[in-house]
């Protein structure tokens, strides 16, 4: 039974770790915005300070982009203002 149980956890711990491909991976980086963005932002509530901007890379048209979007009082988490999810882009023409 010992066996059973060792055999079957290897191979859940194996199977979970195994490195991704390459063509599997989103790439996810900060962003600079423009001085023009940066000045459409400070007219808006979320001033450039209190926000943060990344370029996501897709790999996959079955991948997906969850974003929430959260606001901090005095450090600590106060409230969720928005949970957006996607994973289906069309392709431009």
């Amino acid at each position: 039974m010992r066996i059973k149980l060792l055999a079957i956890l290897s191979l859940l711990f194996l199977t979970s770790c195994s490195p991704l491909k390459n063509n599997e991976v989103s790439i996810v980086e900060p962003y600079k915005l423009t001085k023009e963005q940066s000045a459409i932002l400070q007219i808006t509530p979320f001033k450039e300070g209190n926000s943060m901007s990344y370029c996501v890379t897709l790999k996959s048209e079955k991948d997906e982009i969850n974003a929430t979007i959260d606001y901090y009082q005095n450090g600590k988490k106060t409230n969720e203002i928005a949970n957006i999810a996607t994973s289906h882009f069309q392709k431009r023409k």
